[in-house]
This record gives structure tokens, sequence and C-alpha cells, in this order.
């Protein structure tokens, strides 16, 4: 990196070096806010807007540097390639001050705009007019004013606060990371490891374990404790976490629940972890695979609770499973993935199955089947020129039907009895 005493040449000396004054941390503040504020609504993009903030203070406050001489006004800015601007005091023809930044305007119309909010930017202004010649006691009472001794000074730092001294940016290089990313490391895995053993020391002489304390041992990885909330929840297990920013979560239910239900269950568990800025629950009935779409959804943004059944209800599934009983009904389902919920049903005709479905929009689809024998489960082949994806259905001796494709399984549905 170019220090900018390596551009002075024999015979030239620096009389004025220009420094940032107070309005400057002002402004370094209200972009730094924004940006931090940003980083916080986009959750992970705090690291990035840190590290913004980090590569820009230090390029303002330490690769940037303006000197008068008594010959010219230099300008670097840079590091790996530094970008050097300078104009001849001699060809200086105006200075120009909006209040927040100097523009110097040599002849031809060329133009050096130095860094916003410079401290003494009159004093600045005189010794660009005035560096040529002799120092006046005013010059000598200017913030950036350099007496001709201190020119040769032999540590180039000297005159530098604390914070651009390359000790201090060793430092920071050094323990910076581990400053930064500390505070989103998630120590769930602990909490669980904790959770675990309360659980074990929870159990009955006998090894047995009570009822309250299996249902804490079942959200063990998550510490996430059961009680209080509906009978109908099975489980609650905590799939991401993103600290003090976001807590999603999954819901195992015994059976259907209202809207009203979703929204208390979300916020039970969001006063649970009241740190959390954002809460979201994905509901899940018996028999759904979890990755294949909830039943239904509650998120908690800001304090506002919105749920939504995305899945079909019981009284959609009445509906749709209302039309006229035929001969060689093999049975009906209920599928409650978002945006494909339907009730399907496999009936046998003349020359094989058929699989119907019939969504709550009033639209229905059919797909013709295959039956291939099979020892205990019955597996259905969907028609090539009804699929591309090679999918198939497995119908399970309990009654469930799985959906297959070819990388392996898709969905669950339920009969509907």
């Amino acid at each position: 990196m170019a220090k900018i005493q390596r551009l002075i040449e024999p015979g030239e000396r620096i009389v004025y070096r220009a420094r940032f004054g107070p309005a400057r941390v002002t402004y370094e503040l209200a972009v730094t806010a924004a940006a931090l504020t940003v980083g916080v609504l986009t959750g992970p993009g705090i690291l990035l807007a840190i590290l913004f903030l980090a590569v820009w203070l230090y390029a303002e406050r330490s690769l940037r540097e303006v000197v008068v001489t008594n010959q010219r006004v230099i300008q670097k800015k840079g590091w790996i390639r530094p970008q050097i601007d300078e104009i001849n005091l001699r060809q200086v023809e105006s200075i120009k001050n909006n209040g927040q930044r100097v523009v110097i305007i040599g002849s031809g119309g060329s133009k050096m705009k130095l860094p916003y909010f410079l401290a003494d930017e009159t004093g600045l202004g005189r010794a660009v007019r005035s560096a040529h010649l002799a120092p006046t006691p005013e010059d000598a009472t200017s913030a950036g004013y350099v007496a001709a001794a201190q020119t040769t000074d032999a540590d180039p730092f000297a005159g530098r606060p604390f914070w651009k001294r390359p000790v201090f940016i060793a430092l920071a290089i050094v323990f910076g990371p581990a400053l930064l990313i500390g505070p989103f490391v998630d120590v769930s895995e602990d909490a669980a490891v904790s959770a675990n053993e309360t659980a074990n020391s929870n159990q009955t002489p006998d090894g047995a374990v009570s009822e309250d304390s299996a249902k804490v041992a079942s959200a063990a990885p998550a510490s996430v404790s059961l009680k209080g909330l509906p009978d109908e929840v099975l489980q609650v297990v905590e799939t991401d976490v993103l600290r003090y920013a976001r807590r999603s979560l999954t819901v195992q239910l015994s059976k259907e629940i209202d809207e009203t239900t979703q929204v208390e269950i979300a916020r039970y568990l969001q006063a649970q972890e009241p740190r959390f800025r954002n809460t979201y629950v994905d509901y899940y009935l018996p028999g759904m695979v979890e990755g294949a779409g909830a039943w239904a959804v509650a998120h908690i943004e800001a304090g506002v609770v919105k749920a939504q059944t995305l899945g079909l209800t019981s009284t959609e599934i009445q509906k749709l499973a209302s039309e006229d009983a035929r001969d060689e009904i093999v049975g009906r389902w209920r599928d409650d993935r978002p945006g494909v919920g339907s009730v399907m049903t496999i009936r046998k005709e003349q020359g094989g199955f058929v699989l119907s479905r019939k969504f709550s929009d009033g639209d229905s689809m059919t797909q013709r089947l295959k039956e291939r024998p099979g020892a205990n489960d019955r597996r259905f082949d969907i028609h090539p020129a009804d699929t591309d994806f090679g999918e198939y259905l497995i119908l399970k001796q309990t009654g469930i039907l799985e959906f297959h494709d070819e990388e392996g399984l898709v969905s669950n549905a339920l009969p509907i009895q």
C-alpha cells in the first residue's frame, strides 16, 4: 500500500493534512444505522451489513488521505491499486464548498472531489490558495496545518488515532470474526442435551417414564415443552432457528383444529421463547410427510399473527366425497398438501383401475392405473401417458395411500372413513 509520504518529491513539503470533522461521525452513524436496520430485517443479511460497514469505514478512515503541499493538492484512495488524484496549485481556478464536501476545480474543467465532512474546510481552502507562500499565523491555527519540522517525522503514523495504527488493525482482524459470529451461534444442541438429562432424571425406578416426561423428551432436540398445549398436539419440533430473528417449528396433530386454536398454539409457543421476533409454525396431520407441505400454518411477525389452513377440512372432505357411490370402489383418501388438496378415489372400471381427484375449487382429474401384484400391499402404477415422473401408488394394509415417484416417497393420503 503506497504511503502518501512516498509521493512527495525533493523540495516539496506537506503544509496541510485534511482530517474528518465531527459532522463525519454523525454521517457514519447514520449509514451504520441504516445498514444494520436492513441487515436485521433480512435475517442473515446482518453479517453482510457488518462486513460492509467494516470495509467501508476502514477504506474511508485508513486508506483515504488528502494533503496540500507547497506545490499541489494530492488525494489518495484505495488499497491494492491505490488511485492518486492531484492538481497543481497554480492550476487551481476555484474551490467550491456546498457544506458537505469540497470540490477543487482546476484548469480545463478538471475536478477533485474530496471526502464528505472534512474538518476546518475553510483552513483547507486557505491552504490551497496560499500553500506556495510562507505560512501565516492564521495558517498555524488550522486543524490540519503541518509544520515544516513535522513533514520528515520518522513515525509515519504520528498524529493518527489509535484505531488507524497497524497493531489495532491486526487485533481487529484476529478477534473481529469471533466477535461478529459469536452472537449468532446456535446453542440449541446444548439445550437439547440438558433436556435429555432432565427427561432421564424423571424416570421411575423400574425404568418407565411418566407421560408428562415422555412429552418433554419427545421434543428434547428443540427444548420445547408440551405442557399447556391442547391434547391434539402430539409433538413439537424446532426445525430452524436464527437467533433473535426467527424460530420455525413443526407441530404434529392427532386431528384437525380450527384456525383459532392454531393461533393460540402459535402464541403459546412464541411466549415460551419471546426473544425471537418472528415465529413460524407448520401443522401436520397424522400420516403426512414433513417437507411435502403442511396442512396449516401460523406466522407471528412483529406481534401480528396470521393463520391459514392450506389443506382440506372435514367439511370440504364430506362435500367432495358426496358423489354417487359406484361399484368396485377400492377406497377414498384425502390429500392435504397445500395447493393440491383433494379427495381421491380409486375404482375398478372395465379394462383396469382409475384414480379420480376432486379439488376444492371444483376442478377434477382422472388418471389410469394398472395394478401390479404384490405380497402384502397393493401397488398401482399410473399409466405412462398420464404422468412424466414414473409415479405410482402403494395402498398399505393400514389403509394409507402412499405416493411415490422415481426419487421415492412423495406424500401420504389418509383414508376417508
